[in-house]
């Protein structure tokens, strides 16, 4: 719209010019008045026609929330006066209905939360339960792999336990052995000490016992070496008692050697003295040879020597009396084998008839010892396995001089 210009600002003007001006302005606004009126009217003919359309139903709608919410309005108002402790107002009971619908809603959402954590928890149990039997699958079978090892462990324990117990066994039957080759030469070293006179040859066996002693063992290992050590050293000193029973007997094979050798020399000695005596009562006439025995002579001579013959006739059958009176003086203190050139040293004393309860004497003839007994008891202690059998020795005496 154009700006209207007020008249009273031309005063400068004239009169004839304001004229034309004011009804060229006048006749303008006419034209905008009317085009004004007709736009309002246009505008309002829209207006109605836009009520006429829409009006009708929007009151239909109206009314029909009007109906469907009366009836609530109705239900509410019945119920704020059946219950008038709790709502006395009809907002009060809105109220409540909102705080449930808040509280419904929220509900809602925390089951659906819930049920996705569910869903979820779901997913990770099914997952955990399928490596929980892969795991239980993997230690059946180290199980089993252990089962079979552990029975083949146990299959080998026991062939080595049965080694084991044979070694043992085998052991004990060969220490038993030892034991009793330990105690045999003991004995017999005993046996020899014990029928010795001589301070030079007495051995102190308890000492030496007592010297030997038993290592003390604290593990099975040191009582393994103990028992090792301990019979090495039982060993050692086995053979030490095996040497001096060694050289005890080699010195009585040369006495009974020596002895055996001068008994053959007396004997000669003997015969040819006798032969002397004979030749010296045959009378001088008889120059004829001596004439030689027949063989029942000589074997009437050799009569006691029969198994029916005792064993004194058989040793006078053997030994002439004087032969035997004169060696029975004869003894171990007349020799020293010791150096290995038997010489002959001072004789002994002459020695009483020994009785069957002495010992024998060691450089007496074997061959004159009495006759074993046939009492089993008597027998038991002079038999060649007793240990009365060896006899006991004197102390050797070495001479003044050669």
């Amino acid at each position: 719209m154009p700006k209207r210009r007020n008249i009273c600002d031309t005063k400068t003007h004239s009169d004839a010019e304001r004229k034309p001006f004011a009804k060229k302005t006048a006749a303008d606004e006419r034209k905008q008045i009317e085009q004004k009126e007709l736009d309002i009217e246009r505008l309002s003919k829209q207006r109605q026609m836009k009520i006429a359309d829409v009006f009708p139903r929007s009151a239909n709608s109206l009314e029909r929330d009007l109906q469907r919410n009366k009836v609530c309005q109705e239900f509410l108002t019945e119920v704020c006066v059946h219950l008038t402790e709790d709502y006395h107002e009809i907002q009060d009971l809105l109220n409540r209905h909102k705080t449930l619908r808040g509280a419904n809603d929220d509900l809602s959402k925390r089951q659906k939360d819930y049920e996705d954590l569910s869903e979820k928890k779901k997913d990770d149990f099914i997952k955990y339960m399928k490596e929980r039997a892969n795991e239980i699958l993997n230690a059946n079978n180290e199980i089993a792999f252990l089962q079979d090892k552990l029975e083949a462990t146990e299959s080998t324990t026991y062939r080595l336990q049965n080694e084991v117990d044979s070694t043992i066994r085998g052991m004990s039957d060969k220490t038993l052995e030892l034991c009793q080759i330990l105690s045999a030469v003991d004995n017999l070293l005993e046996r020899f000490v014990r029928h010795m006179h001589s301070h030079k040859q007495k051995r102190d066996v308890p000492s030496e016992k007592k010297a030997a002693g038993k290592p003390v063992a604290k593990s099975p290992e040191d009582l393994e070496c103990g028992v090792l050590r301990l019979f090495l050293l039982e060993g050692k000193r086995a053979m030490d008692r095996l040497d001096e029973i060694c050289a005890y007997m080699t010195d009585y094979n040369d006495i009974c050697a020596e002895y055996d050798k001068w008994s053959s020399k007396g004997t000669r000695k003997l015969g040819e003295r006798r032969g002397a005596r004979r030749r010296m009562a045959i009378p001088a006439a008889a120059t004829h040879p001596p004439r030689r025995a027949s063989k029942r002579e000589i074997s009437a001579t050799k009569a006691p020597q029969r198994s029916g013959a005792t064993h004194a006739e058989r040793r006078r059958a053997r030994r002439p009396s004087s032969v035997t009176s004169s060696t029975s003086a004869l003894s171990r203190e007349s020799y020293c084998p010791a150096n290995g050139n038997p010489a002959l040293l001072t004789a002994a004393p002459p020695r009483r008839a020994q009785t069957r309860s002495q010992p024998q004497d060691l450089g007496q003839d074997p061959r004159q010892l009495p006759p074993p007994s046939r009492d089993p008891k008597l027998r038991s202690d002079r038999g060649r396995g007793s240990r009365n059998y060896f006899p006991s020795p004197r102390p050797w005496r070495l001479a003044d001089g050669p």
